[in-house]
């Protein structure tokens, strides 16, 4: 829906930029293809849950075209990572991090760890449950335990393990899956900043008790798009589950691209955003005039005359120059009239034709430092952005 559209488009105008200044990018969209979501779904259409995902991922790529985002380098899937996330869970129990209960399941112990919060800025003791439900098992040893490995139920599709039939856990998946296709350590994490806690900040454990290393230089979490409320209620996320959302097919035929990406990107990434089609009218019309201001400016760039039409004469001095410009200073004399001094203490210098002809392009940064231990040495830097799409039919 809409709400997903918004991070598509933020992290696709983020590799567009990073691209645009010269960095060379790796930009990397994971799909979660099975999970509680999508088994309990399935079961209900009678399906396969890898069925189900196929469907709803080949939805996303509908919806991509429609909203002009470019396709990212890699779309690796859960399902297809199983192998790398068997071996990442057995280097966290290896190196003392997780447990295994006596069903199979595999619980990361959040005690091992001092730092838990570092994204949320809290601190463990505090931390009450958000995002996704943390079920309470009798065998964790904590109750902000979290599961890297699930025993299969009856009925679920599994995976054969070291501990017995079962599935990854949610937030393994892209632990796995980074360090598969990008290595250890990447410059941006990005998604929806619902994502943080719990999702973002256990993947930093998971990664990190595996490497030993940050595994990502910078984090960076859009906004949520909200929902104008009912009667006295006050504007609300825009959920699937609150029945409360706007498909991008249904958006897209009333609306074109530009205007749908203009009113994402006319806000700050970070900050809310209200949903309306009065507010996507609203772009559309700030959008036009952006677009026919732009057409005037060419048009009176491309049509300004290249002289003066009065008679000019250089100043004789060669030290009469403007400094800023390395322009040699000018007298005009138009007949009639007495000619400017080209003095400094009486007139100011002129140019060859009226500053307001003068089209000036805007310069070019550079980039004077490697954004990361990613980023190559060459003259093209290389920067690594991966953002998270948590589910295919969320």
């Amino acid at each position: 829906h809409m709400g997903h559209a918004r991070s598509m488009i933020v992290f696709d105008t983020v590799a567009r930029y990073l691209r645009y200044l010269g960095y060379e990018v790796t930009h990397v969209t994971n799909f979660t293809d099975v999970d509680d979501k999508i088994i309990t779904r399935a079961a209900k259409e009678g399906i396969e849950p890898l069925d189900l995902s196929k469907r709803y991922i080949d939805r996303y790529f509908e919806d991509a075209a429609k909203l002009g985002i470019n396709r990212a380098d890699i779309y690796p899937k859960a399902s297809e990572c199983i192998p790398d996330i068997i071996r990442m869970v057995q280097r966290i129990i290896d190196n003392g991090f997780a447990y295994v209960t006596s069903d199979g399941s595999v619980y990361f112990s959040v005690d091992k760890v001092e730092d838990y919060g570092r994204l949320t800025n809290q601190k463990l003791e505090n931390m009450s449950n958000q995002g996704r439900q943390v079920l309470n098992d009798e065998e964790k040893r904590n109750p902000m335990d979290f599961a890297v490995w699930k025993a299969a139920k009856p009925g679920e599709c599994y995976w054969d393990s070291p501990w017995g039939k079962g599935r990854p856990g949610w937030h393994i998946e892209c632990s796995a899956m980074i360090d598969k296709y990008l290595g250890e350590q990447i410059d941006i994490h990005g998604g929806g900043n619902d994502l943080i806690f719990p999702h973002h900040e256990n993947e930093i454990l998971q990664t990190e008790a595996v490497t030993g290393k940050p595994l990502s230089n910078y984090w960076m979490h859009n906004g949520m798009l909200q929902v104008k409320g009912h009667g006295m209620s006050k504007e609300e996320k825009m959920s699937k589950s609150l029945g409360n959302f706007f498909t991008v097919k249904d958006v897209a035929a009333k609306f074109d691209t530009q205007t749908i990406r203009f009113y994402f990107l006319n806000t700050h990434y970070m900050s809310p955003l209200v949903y309306g089609e009065d507010m996507l009218e609203e772009a559309r019309n700030a959008n036009a005039r952006l677009i026919n201001n732009y057409r005037e400016l060419k048009s009176y760039v491309r049509n300004a005359p290249r002289e003066m039409p009065m008679r000019m004469t250089a100043a004789t001095s060669s030290k009469a120059t403007d400094r800023r410009s390395g322009m040699p200073w000018m007298t005009t004399s138009t007949p009639g009239r007495p000619s400017r001094s080209s003095s400094r203490s009486q007139g100011r210098p002129t140019r060859p034709y009226p500053r307001r002809h003068c089209p000036r392009r805007p310069r070019r940064g550079t980039s004077h430092s490697s954004t990361s231990s990613t980023a190559s040495s060459t003259s093209s830097p290389r920067t690594t952005v991966r953002t998270t799409r948590p589910s295919t039919t969320s």
